[in-house]
């Protein structure tokens, strides 16, 4: 059975694999800000679990998903460009999860997936740097038993 941990360290694979990925963040969005980061930690891939639904056989999780870059100020007039280079390491994130290769090791059910379209929200100076990038709500499906053979009842 897959947990929130798993799709976590998921994304933190995606990250290490991708080359223009510098760093993964979870927990708190404050992770994600220059002072605690050095400027070559960017682009960034920060995910974080903010709900579940538990259904018959599945479970939904949705993630909090953002791809940041630091965009020194002199450099305001090339926030287009970090817009479109961004978004194409977005669906490079959205791609690298559909596939097979990037579920836990040997696990091939096919309920493991994520909803498709994915709405995706620029954003620039969104936190107290200015980063800029994007973000949007990942829905994310495993698997679950939802029995008591495995639960730990006496």
């Amino acid at each position: 059975m897959q947990t929130v941990k798993d799709v976590t360290d998921t994304f933190e694979q995606i990250a290490t694999d991708h080359k223009q990925i510098n760093a993964f963040k979870t927990s708190t969005l404050d992770e994600v800000v220059v002072g605690k980061l050095g400027v070559t930690d960017y682009p960034i891939l920060y995910a974080q679990c903010t709900s579940a639904t538990i259904g018959k056989g599945t479970t939904e999780l949705d993630f909090e998903i953002i791809i940041a870059s630091y965009l020194v100020e002199e450099k305001l007039d090339y926030v287009n460009d970090v817009y479109a280079q961004l978004l194409l390491v977005f669906q490079d994130v959205i791609a690298a999860f559909s596939l097979s290769n990037s579920r836990p090791a040997g696990e091939v059910d096919e309920t493991w997936g994520i909803s498709l379209p994915v709405s995706c929200e620029p954003f620039t100076a969104r936190f107290p740097d200015i980063l800029t990038g994007w973000s949007a709500t990942l829905s994310i499906t495993i698997p679950n038993a939802l029995d008591l053979c495995d639960a730990p009842f006496a």
